[in-house]
């Protein structure tokens, strides 16, 4: 499946980053989140990180390639009192280093995170506890980690969150048609942020999602990503 916007922002893996500010009850129930990636080098490396801090420590939820393997991937909830996060240990099924989808969806009643990767879901996760909306974010970095460790080297795209639980075959969907925006049985007030980053210059990367929330680049610049780039 090719990426149908074409374009894509490239992090130097410094201090490139989008900052977002999206409503914070997004990730309190269930939720999913997607976006195409090629990393150019293996190692900690954040994708969408939150910024809260509660006594000192950071408190919200991250998304991260981790480790020395390329095919670690690991995500961060925070604890139930605030006090810190709790981290999870998935493996992809195939190289980061290469161009790939990542597909996260959470699901309240179970607090079961399920990892996708190219459409097809390789691995899972039990969380102990749910999201405590006083513990949630009021600002994001996609590329980068709040406070700047970690920064990502490679390229990402086409950023979606959903505040529905997509199913396999949701994501199967989007992954298969990708010039689909929203995926079949799903409405689209469902997509709260959408980053098709298909401005090919300039410092905003707009939101399609109709939410306003748009996000500010900082350092990355555009490059053709998967597919024919499109006006």
């Amino acid at each position: 499946a090719a990426l149908y916007s074409g374009k894509a922002l490239d992090f130097d893996g410094v201090n490139d980053k989008v900052l977002i500010h999206e409503a914070t009850d997004l990730w309190t129930g269930d939720f999913s989140v997607s976006w195409y990636g090629n990393l150019d080098a293996t190692g900690n490396q954040f994708a969408f990180s939150s910024g809260i801090y509660h006594g000192g420590v950071q408190a919200g939820i991250n998304f991260w390639y981790g480790g020395s393997s390329n095919t670690n991937f690991s995500a961060h909830f925070p604890e139930s009192d605030g006090t810190g996060q709790q981290g999870y240990n998935l493996t992809l099924a195939e190289s980061y280093e290469y161009w790939h989808r990542i597909d996260l969806v959470f699901v309240s009643s179970s607090r079961l995170l399920s990892l996708y990767q190219n459409g097809i879901i390789v691995d899972t996760a039990t969380v102990a506890s749910n999201v405590d909306a006083a513990y949630m974010p009021n600002g994001w970095e996609f590329g980068n980690s709040y406070g700047g460790a970690y920064a990502l080297n490679g390229k990402l795209t086409n950023l979606k969150a959903f505040n529905t639980a997509l199913t396999a075959a949701q994501i199967a969907d989007l992954y298969n048609f990708p010039e689909k925006i929203v995926p079949t049985g799903v409405d689209n007030t469902a997509l709260k942020l959408w980053l098709p980053m298909m401005e090919g210059a300039g410092t905003t990367a707009y939101d399609g999602s109709g939410n306003g929330n748009h996000g500010t680049i900082s350092g990355a610049t555009y490059v053709n990503g998967v597919g024919a780039p499109v006006a």
